[in-house]
Parts: C-alpha cells; sequence; structure tokens
C-alpha cells in the first residue's frame, strides 16, 4: 500500500498512538525472547512515524535505522524521534540499507502483512541479519480477527483484512522456509484506548490501512454507528485488542 498515496501519515500519530504502558508491555514481551546482550544494530522494518523506534534503541541500548517506503511517514519520525544513535532510510523489506550480516535484530510491527514479495524480504531478512540474529514480528494475525471491534461496524474492511493477514501457523511455517529457527509465539493482549471515547476517536482519524481502502461512504457510516453505540451503551473501561508476537533466529 502506498502510504503517500492516502491521508494516513498526517493522522497515524493520533490514530495509532499506543499508551506508554503499551509500548513498555511490548518491550518486556520482546526482551523475555531476545537477550540485551550482542545486540548493538536493531533494524526497524517499516516503522512508519516511528512510535517504537525510541524504545527499542534505549531498551538495547543499540544504534537503530528505522526504515519505510512512505517519505511523509518519515518526515514524521524525524521531526518526532531525535535521540541520537538513531536514523531514518528510505527502504522497503525487500531491499534493506544494511550489509551482510551487519543487524542484530529485525523488528517488524504491523508491517508483515503489507510486504509485497514475502520471498524476497524473507531472503533479505536472513542476508542482514547475523548468525545468532533475531527476527521479531508484530503483526495482527487472521486468527484474532473477531477480537477487534471496530470492524463490526466495517464490514468491507474484515473482509479485506480476512484476505490480507496471515494466519499465525503461515506466518511461522514462512519463515521457517527461509532458514529461520522459530523460537516463540505468543498473544499479547495490549492496551490500546483508555477509554471507549478515546477508542472512537482514534477510529475515527483513519489511520488504519483497511479504513483508509473502503469507500468513504461506509466508512462515514461505520463512524456513525460506533458514535451512536459509544452514546446508547454504558460500557466504560480501555480497550484491549490482541496481537501476536513472533520471534525467530538465524542459525
Amino acid at each position: 500500500m502506498d502510504y503517500d498515496a492516502t491521508g494516513i501519515p498526517a493522522s497515524y500519530v493520533e490514530g495509532r498512538r499506543l499508551p506508554r504502558e503499551t509500548v513498555d508491555l511490548w518491550l518486556g514481551a520482546i526482551e523475555r525472547r531476545v537477550p540485551r546482550e550482542g545486540i548493538s544494530t536493531v533494524v526497524d522494518v517499516g516503522c512508519g512515524t516511528g512510535r517504537f523506534s525510541a524504545a527499542l534503541s534505549a531498551r538495547f541500548a543499540a544504534r537503530l535505522i528505522g526504515v519505510d517506503p512512505s517519505r511523509e511517514m518519515l518526515d514524521q519520525a524525524r521531526a518526532a524521534v531525535r535521540e541520537p544513535g538513531i536514523e531514518f532510510v528510505e527502504g522497503e523489506a525487500e531491499h534493506l540499507p544494511s550489509g551482510d550480516g551487519t543487524v542484530d535484530l529485525l523488528f517488524l510491527s504491523m508491517t508483515y502483512h503489507h510486504i509485497t514479495d514475502m520471498d524476497a524480504a524473507g531472503d533479505e531478512f536472513r542476508r542482514v541479519l547475523r548468525s545468532g540474529g533475531y527476527l521479531c514480528i508484530r503483526n495482527a494475525t487472521v486468527d484474532r480477527l473477531d477480537s477487534f471491534e471496530y470492524l463490526r461496524y466495517f464490514p468491507s474492511a474484515r473482509a479485506l483484512d480476512a484476505e490480507m493477514l496471515p494466519s499465525s501457523s503461515g506466518l511461522i511455517e514462512a519463515m521457517r522456509d527461509h532458514g529461520f529457527e522459530f523460537i516463540s509465539h505468543d498473544l499479547i493482549r495490549q492496551r490500546f484506548a483508555d477509554t471507549r471515547r478515546e477508542y472512537y476517536e482514534k477510529v475515527r482519524h483513519r489511520a488504519l490501512s483497511d479504513l483508509a481502502r473502503i469507500p468513504d461512504a461506509e466508512f462515514d457510516a461505520g463512524v456513525k454507528d460506533m458514535a451512536e453505540a459509544l452514546e446508547r451503551d454504558d460500557v466504560e473501561g480501555p480497550v484491549h485488542e490482541p496481537v501476536d508476537l513472533f520471534v525467530f533466529r538465524r542459525p
């Protein structure tokens, strides 16, 4: 998907913002599987606006390269993330700007299902990772599709996700086929919004790629239905979403 041809980069920060505790939750889950020792170079593939970049760099005390094909996303990342040791580079998963065996940790967040040529990307992951390096993939899967509340209001978006998202078993098999050793698969129940109102506002920003693809009329109708449900239903509390974490190692 060409994000620069959509309105997503302008709304991504507000529409996809994660609470600090959620970012920490993910970093803790990664660190349980990936030891800090030996991690000096991290590549954040499909980094977007860099919402995990600074935290990853700090947690592993590592140099980080954020890679994304969207120039507008990278502009926002450079404006928001100014910590030393972090740089953002235009590029794709199929053509990473790193030398052979120079990366200790590859991190993909909600990027896997956007990769056009998975065979080429898998080969590229193996090329840039050193022996013993780690590949961490954070991604929604088709297995959990009915757990995402907003999809109740956008049936066409759900149909797109059903076609686009990987299954957990399919993702594991694909990476094994590219020579990676499977380490773990964890389901992380993350807090996406602190309140139902905040959840509605995030969805309304239309920063999710599936919502950007559906007709405007359907999006407007879904937002209207969400707003009516918000006013009608007496439901309080945060909104959680289940997202999968896969960890592999290059032999």
